[in-house]
């Protein structure tokens, strides 16, 4: 597997991602929550000087980031291309686990990494434009270390996942489907967890509790519920909520009920495909939680795959793209809310079409048995 070919393809994909979003170029969460955390004229410390939205590890990117930015001229374009930096280490990491979690399954292409990783439309926009690549990364070296057989350690992984970007651990049902040691990785989640969240708990009770309480009051975003004529007014609604959680674990549990063999890699796909589409807030950027899932669940696509995932993934662009042309971008009919339904549709047909494909060892020989010339 040329691992440095594959270095150089995605740092061309990040490269054209870190020029989107340069600011005033076009919106990013990272640059607006610069601006807003230093408005006062001074940096705001996430959780102690004001509240901040995102886990522990995230707030922790985002602080060093500005911290070191106030000090250089530019402060707003030092800050950037400070954070855009150490969003690329993990964009990197990412590509390495994934290249281990291929070469532990056997596979040797890596077509399935640039089609649906590398160069998929959701990497190239939302690569800089929130923070989703840390927890995915840590997300995947617990799925390698499951692999492994390295259970307390994959639990703790996906603790770190969790205090970086809640939904990039929503795997760890698949870790716990797929395994007799249940007891050793959820051990291991709580300490990956405590490790980081610990401290910052005991001395900011009350603004550790914000990255909760914030997501908890938000609004139903980019999400099938609108469909309903209620919530489509109503968006803001609290029976938003427990309907997305029954919908979601009724999802996941008809899926596994119905499936008729289980494998950790396949079944990670599967759980956060089944939580993003439940989800009442599924966010354009979150794509770049489940784009490595699909490179490694698509070895050997079909002509049927590719189209899908190439709808669903510009779909899911055009979401952003068309944000600012509608006076209320929130609700239908806004043509970003039209293109957030047809990217649930497919990713649903996505799920419904991988439950009646072939198990993951056949899929896995015809893989290697493709006569392709390694990229």
């Amino acid at each position: 597997m040329n691992k440095k070919l594959i270095f150089a393809l995605i740092s061309c994909s990040f490269l054209a991602s870190i020029f989107i979003h340069l600011p005033g170029n076009f919106y990013s969460d990272t640059v607006f929550i610069f601006i807003r955390q230093t408005s006062s004229g001074r940096l705001l410390a996430p959780y102690f000087q004001s509240f901040f939205e995102y886990p522990v590890l995230t707030a922790l990117v985002f602080y060093i980031s500005a911290r070191l930015g106030m000090m250089l001229p530019k402060a707003l374009l030092s800050y950037y291309l400070i954070n855009s930096s150490i969003l690329f280490v993990f964009a990197l990491g990412i590509a390495h686990q994934l290249t281990q979690i291929l070469e532990k399954i056997g596979v040797k292409l890596i077509k399935s990494l640039v089609v649906f990783l590398i160069f998929a439309p959701s990497f190239i926009f939302y690569a800089t434009y929130n923070w989703y690549l840390i927890g995915t990364f840590f997300c995947l070296c617990s799925l390698k270390c499951f692999l492994d057989g390295k259970h307390t350690k994959s639990g703790a992984f996906m603790g770190l996942s969790f205090s970086s970007n809640f939904i990039t651990a929503t795997p760890l049902i698949a870790l716990l489907i797929n395994s007799k040691e249940k007891i050793k990785i959820l051990k291991g989640f709580v300490w990956g967890f405590l490790i980081v969240n610990l401290p910052v708990l005991l001395l900011t009770p009350k603004g550790w509790v914000t990255q909760f309480t914030y997501h908890i009051s938000w609004y139903i975003e980019d999400s099938w519920l609108l469909l309903i004529p209620y919530f489509n007014s109503h968006i803001f609604s609290p029976w938003a909520k427990p309907i997305s959680i029954i919908v979601t674990l009724s999802l996941i549990f008809l899926v596994f009920r119905f499936k008729k063999k289980f494998d950790v890699v396949d079944d990670s796909w599967l759980v956060q495909a089944c939580v993003l589409f439940g989800s009442y807030i599924y966010a354009p950027q979150l794509n770049i939680c489940i784009l490595p899932l699909f490179s490694l669940i698509y070895l050997n696509p079909t002509m049927i795959d590719f189209f899908l995932f190439l709808a669903f993934d510009l779909c899911n662009v055009g979401i952003m793209l068309n944000w600012f042309d509608s006076p209320n971008s929130m609700v239908l009919p806004a043509p970003s809310q039209i293109l957030s339904i047809e990217r649930c549709v497919i990713l649903l047909l996505l799920i419904l079409l991988f439950l009646k494909q072939k198990t993951f060892d056949k899929r896995l020989v015809q893989a290697n048995n493709v006569q392709t010339t390694q990229l």
